[in-house]
């Protein structure tokens, strides 16, 4: 860990590496996805989008995966809305209901979102430590491959930057792009119509966009009927639409990117 905002990993030299949708504190969906890949925790490596908590049963059983040397996340909103809860107790932070927004305390926030197992918890000690570790998770992380290097951000690459490392040092000084990178949907929302799972006709497109100084950049956070490409950006929160986690080898994830974009 270079720093608490960005992780940069070297190339698996003995196994695979895969990434993973958001889990939700679902673990039979989790070993589903792991078992149809024929995981090997000996030498595979799994890579989070994030959104590791909230909305199922297994909260405590997902988070000690973070204890293992072969799984690895990026930072999500509901990482996000947990430690929230503990940095900004007496803040309240704006919550959309409906088409109008409002302003709840961080503590209500997260438990409309699934965190009201984090206030069932009787020992403040097991609190704390969660909020530790999630605390400590990146925004991003950097992934060494054998066909590129794939970039790991749970929402989005905020459509300001142009740059892989640009939006990289941002991270370290803006709290906005921090912000941004676990909450917004603009850029999937500019090719890809969520509820009716389907892009947008092509008059309607914005033009393809690629972040230069990365091969390609992996989100969850936005449901998605199936891995969404846009450029070099794809989309795969599949678990909330489907049923099923979204699993993919590194390199084929850069393949699926590299021949959308021939």
């Amino acid at each position: 860990m270079e720093n608490k905002y960005t992780q940069r990993i070297s190339r698996n030299k003995i196994g695979r590496d895969f990434v993973i949708g958001d889990i939700h504190a679902n673990k039979k969906r989790l070993f589903k996805a792991l078992d149809s890949v024929c995981f090997d925790k000996t030498k595979d490596r799994l890579f989070s989008v994030g959104d590791l908590i909230d909305r199922g049963k297994h909260n405590l059983p997902i988070l000690d995966l973070l204890r293992e040397n072969w799984f690895f996340a990026v930072r999500g909103n509901h990482e996000q809305m947990l430690i929230n809860r503990f940095e900004f107790p007496l803040t309240r932070l704006p919550y959309q209901v409906g088409v109008s927004e409002t302003r709840f305390g961080a503590e209500e926030v997260h438990e409309r979102n699934g965190g009201k197992w984090f206030a069932r918890l009787r020992s403040e000690l097991a609190r704390t430590r969660i909020y530790q570790n999630l605390a400590a998770l990146p925004y991003a992380i950097e992934l060494e491959t054998n066909q590129g290097v794939l970039g790991i951000v749970h929402a989005e690459v905020p459509e300001r930057f142009d740059g892989w490392s640009e939006f990289v040092e941002s991270l370290h000084n803006d709290s906005k792009t921090k912000e941004d990178s676990v909450w917004n949907r603009l850029a999937i929302e500019s090719v890809y119509h969520a509820e009716q799972g389907k892009y947008w006709e092509a008059e309607f497109t914005d033009e393809s966009r690629f972040i230069e100084g990365i091969d390609a950049v992996v989100h969850g956070h936005t449901g998605v009927h199936e891995s969404v490409i846009c450029g070099n950006q794809v989309w795969i929160d599949t678990g909330q639409k489907t049923g099923d986690l979204t699993i993919l080898r590194v390199e084929d994830l850069l393949d699926l990117v590299e021949k959308k974009n021939d």
